[in-house]
């Protein structure tokens, strides 16, 4: 299966990077996390990790379940990032690979 969602932001492409590539915010506008954490030693760009983290009880994970971790494959300030899945246990065991 290979799912593909599309959303379509009325503000400068600049200002949409810079919101969305900020790891801090991504509980901000996914509502199904309560938290990010940076887990890398590198400044953000490629190679950066970071785990996003589940509310407590969302899709019936709490904890180290509701964990997934990531880590930014490609990245151009112009187009944005690729960032791949690298946890394969809690929520992340239901994909095979996903960016």
């Amino acid at each position: 299966m290979k799912l593909e969602e599309a959303v379509t932001i009325r503000r400068a492409p600049e200002a949409v990077l810079a919101y969305l590539g900020d790891v801090s915010k991504v509980s901000e506008w996914d509502r199904e996390l309560a938290a990010t954490r940076c887990t890398s030693s590198t400044a953000p760009g490629v190679g950066f990790e970071f785990d996003t983290v589940a509310h407590p009880g969302a899709g019936g994970y709490s904890g180290e379940r509701g964990k997934m971790s990531y880590r930014v494959a490609e990245a151009d300030p112009t187009c944005g990032c690729t960032v791949q899945l690298t946890s394969r246990d809690g929520n992340a065991r239901f994909f095979k690979e996903a960016e």
